[in-house]
């Protein structure tokens, strides 16, 4: 199930996904392996070892920087890896991308929604915030962030188009598609 799921996400162009805790449902080692099978980067600032902190990817001249962390609960999963107080991790990887001249950060967060006020409230430079699914789709902005939490089990797919000018993130839109048979079935997919 895995692999299958991993086929489609690329198939679907992923670019990165953060690594969460029930990623370590099966132990370190089946992740490690299954990350070595697919093209999607998985990303994790704040655990050492089998994860990259950030990815970036030019779009129409515009550099973004992809973040991911990790809740703190995977610590208690990931055995031996080392883990890294969200905050600290987020605020070094932010300031590696403005070096770097990244002009849009998003940040792929499995922090709970107070976690990630606080970041966003205390780490000036994040354009983008994709939380924890949610059963209520939520977009908003605080401290200068967007906050997008997706559907739950993936029951709409979120479209979000960032606006830059002068390379600044200044507006979001969203569109919350409902999925349904009505929609035709892709054949790679099936």
């Amino acid at each position: 199930r895995t692999l299958v799921n991993l086929k489609a996400m690329e198939l679907m162009g992923y670019d990165a996904v953060a690594v969460g805790d029930d990623e370590f449902n099966f132990g370190k080692e089946f992740l490690g392996d299954n990350i070595a099978k697919t093209k999607i980067a998985f990303l994790a600032c704040n655990l050492s070892a089998l994860f990259k902190p950030y990815l970036i990817k030019e779009v129409a001249g515009i550099k973004i920087g992809i973040i991911g962390v990790t809740a703190p609960l995977a610590a208690q999963k990931a055995d031996g890896l080392e883990f890294i107080d969200p905050k600290i991790a987020v605020a070094a990887q932010v300031a590696a991308l403005k070096e770097k001249g990244v002009n849009v950060i998003a940040l792929l967060s499995n922090l709970n929604e107070t976690e990630n006020l606080n970041l966003i409230n205390n780490i000036k430079g994040i354009n983008l915030l994709i939380g924890n699914g949610s059963k209520d789709v939520l977009f908003k902005k605080e401290a200068g962030t967007f906050i997008v939490k997706p559907s739950w089990q993936g029951r709409r797919l979120d479209k979000i188009s960032v606006f830059v000018k002068d390379g600044l993130a200044i507006d979001i839109k969203a569109e919350d598609l409902r999925l349904s048979d009505k929609l035709k079935d892709d054949p790679q997919i099936l």
